[in-house]
């Protein structure tokens, strides 16, 4: 959807993914969050039981968390009806393709493509939702297992949090999202601090475009730079600093004006925020939870 042009398609685009992405839809997947998240605590806790102290590994932390958020949708996805895996004869239309048409003339060769692009471009989207959702959380929380590992005392402030809220009696679950007002300030900071897409995705104006003083004249190449807005210092003051506390008021909630556009602008925000949001939380609540987090001393982040 974020590189689709302008036109009657993309406005159908997020009708397609409304009834699987939207807010209520995203709370129906807690239970398989829920599994994915633990099973993942568990593979972690198996992989280093033997050893006398947790010196995580960024590499292995890498294949589990990935491989965390890839159960996850893939198990949204597994029991769905795809007709074109066995229906035989749209096995058989999507053979044909493979071969070039050589009907003339030119018209009669190119009519075949043409017929077939609106559906292969239906059974493409389920397969690029796919790959945006795995890839991008899976590498969001990793940057937040590195700040972790970073900036102590900010974990600790977390840790303290789920002391007071959770306890050790239970661990944390979904219900909790909305009462840890430190883990939210944690993950806003690190989406704002290592952004996910550095300089967004660029955009082409199909015609000149005015925007307050200016005017985007038509062809222009425009970024949505995620990088240059993070580092604002009137708008987020010493940019360059991890500092979760920024996002928190003088009541110790999040505030409501300040913002970061992690997941993108418009109409073309990613339509599946409220998933990965969610991922995110519950995966940094119940590692944070398990474990302290610490930098090998023999190979420390740079």
């Amino acid at each position: 959807m974020i590189l689709a042009p302008a036109g009657e398609q993309f406005r159908r685009l997020p009708k397609a993914t409304h009834t699987h992405l939207q807010a209520k839809a995203a709370e129906s997947y807690t239970p398989i969050q829920m599994d994915a998240a633990r099973d993942d605590i568990f593979d972690i806790f198996e992989n280093t039981k033997n050893t006398k102290q947790l010196q995580i590994s960024m590499g292995h932390f890498i294949a589990d968390f990935t491989l965390c958020r890839f159960n996850i949708i893939l198990r949204v996805m597994y029991g769905k009806f795809m007709p074109t895996a066995i229906d035989a004869r749209a096995l058989l239309e999507s053979h044909a393709t493979w071969r070039p048409a050589k009907l003339d003339p030119h018209f009669l060769g190119t009519f075949p493509r043409i017929s077939l692009r609106t559906s292969f471009r239906m059974k493409k989207w389920p397969s690029s939702l796919f790959g945006a959702g795995s890839d991008a959380t899976a590498v969001a929380i990793m940057v937040v297992v590195m700040a972790a590992a970073c900036y102590p005392k900010a974990q600790e402030k977390v840790q303290e949090e789920l002391d007071t809220v959770i306890g050790r009696g239970r661990s944390p679950t979904l219900d909790d999202y909305g009462s840890l007002p430190q883990i939210e300030a944690f993950t806003l900071e690190y989406l704002r601090w290592r952004p996910v897409t550095t300089l967004g995705f660029a955009h082409r104006a199909l015609t000149d475009i005015p925007y307050k003083d200016i005017c985007i004249p038509e062809g222009a190449i425009v970024f949505g730079n995620h990088w240059a807005i993070s580092r604002d210092p009137n708008v987020y003051p010493n940019p360059d600093k991890f500092d979760p506390e920024r996002w928190l008021g003088s009541d110790g909630k999040i505030r409501e004006d300040l913002k970061f556009p992690s997941y993108g602008f418009g109409r073309r925000i990613c339509p599946g925020r409220r998933i990965a949001n969610r991922s995110i939380f519950i995966k940094l609540a119940l590692v944070l939870w398990s474990f302290k987090i610490t930098q090998d001393p023999e190979n420390p982040i740079d």
